[in-house]
């Protein structure tokens, strides 16, 4: 397994990035923040974002990987997933099977999916596979499944 950041230290550059890219405050900045409905980011701040992780962490994560787009037929009028959203966020988003199918509901709203510790999760995922975008093989999703069933760490909501 590559030699991989701690926790703590994936958080702290995670908080770093979003205090740069998005001008908030490090208090504002929990685990459970969501990057567009509690830290107000439009879409230039998401690729901004993108980019600073990637030369924080040194990775190439492609924007969309964290942040897929949004098109019509993925949302009713409230913008919340639909069924079909959801199959398409599945069958093109690099994350669907890695990380977003730990939360995807019909109804949720697609503001509410990116939040601080997803970002946390995909990056040390990242540097689990040796700084490679998570894609959407199996190894990726095991991955990624354990990595959610670990319990509390710092990044983590208490359950």
């Amino acid at each position: 397994m590559a030699n991989v950041l701690s926790d703590d230290e994936i958080l702290r550059r995670v908080r770093t990035v979003l205090i740069d890219a998005l001008g908030v405050d490090d208090a504002d900045i929990l685990p459970e923040s969501r990057i567009v409905t509690d830290l107000e980011a439009q879409w230039p701040d998401l690729l901004d974002i993108g980019f600073r992780l990637n030369r924080a962490f040194s990775l190439v994560i492609p924007t969309d990987h964290l942040f897929p787009k949004v098109k019509a037929e993925m949302v009713d009028a409230e913008g919340r997933l639909t069924n079909a959203g959801i199959d398409m966020l599945y069958a093109n988003a690099p994350q669907g099977r890695g990380l977003l199918h730990l939360r995807l509901e019909p109804g949720t709203r697609m503001a509410d999916l990116q939040t601080v510790a997803m970002i946390c999760r995909y990056v040390k995922g990242c540097l689990m596979k040796g700084g490679e975008a998570a894609g959407t093989d199996d190894s990726e999703a095991e991955l990624l499944e354990s990595l959610a069933d670990e319990g509390t760490s710092a990044w983590s909501s208490p359950k």
